[in-house]
């Protein structure tokens, strides 16, 4: 996902992506100078697999999950920046 020049934003964004895997590849490169942005990824049970601010740049690796639909759920409070990650099945 990328979204360019937010300015103050504030949403919740939930997305729901099957993943065949346990695990998945996070690729966060997000830049904000202000506010609150929050990545949280949760496996079809229901447990949280990934838990990041966006702020954070770098490559992770989730904790394992079930295989399933994942959802994907993004937390911006009046945040200024650019919005960038990428989610990939990994195992």
């Amino acid at each position: 996902m990328h979204v360019g020049e937010l300015a103050n934003f504030t949403h919740r964004f939930t997305y729901e992506w099957t993943n065949t895997g346990t695990k998945a590849t996070v690729r966060q490169a997000s830049s904000f100078t202000n506010g609150v942005a929050l990545l949280e990824i949760k496996d079809p049970t229901g447990v949280v697999v990934h838990d990041k601010n966006l702020r954070e740049i770098g490559t992770f690796i989730t904790s394992e999950g079930k295989p399933g639909v994942w959802k994907i759920k993004v937390t911006l409070e009046e945040a200024t920046g650019n919005l960038t990650f990428l989610v990939q099945k990994n195992g």
